[in-house]
């Protein structure tokens, strides 16, 4: 008497069937691994989502198929969020009032955008340069809104910051005034980054 397991898997309309006698498949697409003890898929084979899809297990006795269990698991594909991302992630830098400095948004991505689709990722970004403030101090935990400092720009992914605007700007003429800007990123239909 063997005890062989026999394992059909089910995804997407295809049914996939594995023994002890199969030979092991290498994970390059979707389909049964492990001798069928687990189900990979392939990241460009997942549909876009929002979306759901049951991914069925009957495992059996290969010599007593009426031994068997059955599990069907309820798949949800997310979105992922965009990821905002100022000036390639530059935490901090020091401006003078002769600079110009460049700000950008345009590293921001969409993380559901693979390698394999061949698009930049940041296809489809809109941008929102949504205000900036400015503190004392670097925590800002006292600040004051400075967003006519990016008022003219809020629908770019880049513009020009002037050194002489910050300078102008400036809470006292002796200290260190600090500015914070925001950024958000959207998409149609996903959840926005910030």
């Amino acid at each position: 008497s063997s005890s062989n397991t026999t394992f059909v898997w089910r995804y997407e309309g295809q049914t996939f069937t594995v023994t002890s006698d199969s030979i092991e498949r290498q994970v390059e697409s979707t389909g049964p691994s492990r001798l069928g003890q687990e189900f990979y898929i392939v990241q460009s084979d997942l549909p876009f989502g929002p979306s759901t899809f049951d991914l069925e297990l009957v495992a059996f006795l290969t010599d007593a198929p009426q031994v068997n269990g059955s599990v069907t698991i309820p798949v949800t594909i997310s979105n992922g969020r965009i990821v905002a991302i100022i000036n390639n992630g530059q935490g901090s830098f020091r401006v003078s009032p002769s600079d110009t400095v460049p700000m950008t948004g345009t590293n921001s991505r969409d993380v559901d955008i693979l390698d394999a689709d061949n698009l930049p990722k940041n296809t489809g970004l809109n941008y929102e340069w949504t205000g900036c403030r400015k503190s004392l101090d670097q925590t800002f935990a006292t600040s004051e809104d400075c967003s006519e400092l990016v008022s003219t720009n809020t629908q770019s992914p880049s513009f020009d910051l002037e050194g002489s605007a910050l300078d102008g700007a400036k809470m006292d003429p002796v200290d260190n005034t600090y500015f914070e800007l925001s950024l958000r990123v959207t998409k149609t239909n996903r959840i926005p980054g910030l």
